[in-house]
């Protein structure tokens, strides 16, 4: 007979919107017949029930404690759609989070994402290095017609592909 043997376990945590605010998993220890934490997402929402920011934690089997790993900071222009979103890592050596990368959204007036900038940080410079460009093209009905990939070199953007749907 078949039976179920433990492997990995999913804990969801709720706001009272229904939001999933928190994700926590574990997998299953053989030896001490447990359930040892792994990864935890942490999601800190706004009123309009937006993420603002969204912390990532691992488990340290040592001091039985959640460790920071990452965190995404999320910002909203007036119309609620979201227009940057910068990741940051944990230093544990300076106990600070240092910038990693950067997403920049520009909308139409419909609210479709016609751009997406990534951008890296620099550590020497301090400053955000563009990276890659998506861009987005529409038709009268709405429909996504046109696609552009760009990287950033010698200071423009150059045009690395194109697709279009018919």
């Amino acid at each position: 007979t078949a039976t179920w043997v433990n492997n990995l376990n999913y804990i969801w945590t709720y706001d009272a919107n229904n939001n999933n605010t928190e994700f926590i998993s574990q997998t299953w220890n053989t030896t001490t017949g447990a359930w040892i934490n792994s990864t935890r997402t942490a999601t800190v929402l706004s009123a309009t029930n937006k993420p603002t920011e969204n912390f990532t934690f691992t488990w340290n089997t040592t001091t039985n404690t959640w460790t920071p790993l990452d965190k995404t900071a999320y910002s909203y222009d007036t119309n609620d759609d979201n227009v940057t979103q910068i990741r940051q890592n944990w230093d544990a050596s300076t106990s600070s989070w240092l910038n990693d990368r950067k997403q920049s959204y520009a909308y139409d007036a419909a609210h479709r994402i016609i751009e997406l900038v990534y951008e890296g940080w620099n550590m020497a410079t301090l400053t955000w290095d563009k990276s890659t460009k998506s861009t987005y093209v529409f038709n009268g009905a709405g429909l996504q017609i046109e696609t552009g990939g760009y990287q950033w070199n010698a200071g423009a953007w150059l045009q690395t592909s194109r697709s279009r749907n018919s």
